[in-house]
């Protein structure tokens, strides 16, 4: 297995969210490549949000344990935010995922990775790596007692 040095990742909030303990909800994946994922978000008061990220235009989805991406949080350039959303703005936590002894994965074309922007939706217990080519979009649906 050879080993390439791949620059670090880098996550950027997309969506701050204060002191909350953030649930996945909901993960639905509908013909043609819609990705709809809510989350719950509980405040120290016991008071609910819940959003909903939809991505018209989903490439691909993995579904992770906040611990597999231990590399990434304890990393130097890891700045620690109360936020559900990040955009991977260097790095790709998909190009790691793929290299693991295991995986298996389907060629794609490299022009079309190009186009790709990976986004995480992060719970306190489950992590959402989505690749599409556009931002999701993101409601606050209502709240929860």
């Amino acid at each position: 297995m050879r080993t390439m040095l791949s620059p670090p990742v880098i996550l950027a909030p997309q969506q701050p969210v204060a002191n909350a303990r953030c649930s996945l909800q909901e993960l639905v994946l509908r013909p043609g490549f819609q990705l709809q994922v809510i989350v719950l978000a509980e405040s120290d008061r016991g008071i609910g949000r819940r959003f909903a990220y939809r991505f018209e235009r989903c490439a691909g989805m993995v579904v992770l344990d906040e611990g597999d991406l231990v590399t990434i949080w304890e990393s130097p350039h890891h700045v620690p935010a109360a936020s559900i959303l990040y955009e991977v703005v260097q790095g790709s936590i998909f190009e790691s995922l793929s290299q693991r002894r295991g995986v298996l994965s389907v060629a794609m074309p490299e022009e079309r990775l190009d186009r790709l922007h990976e986004y995480l939706v992060v719970t306190d217990f489950e992590c959402i790596l989505v690749l599409s080519a556009r931002p999701p979009q993101v409601e606050e649906t209502g709240t929860a007692p």
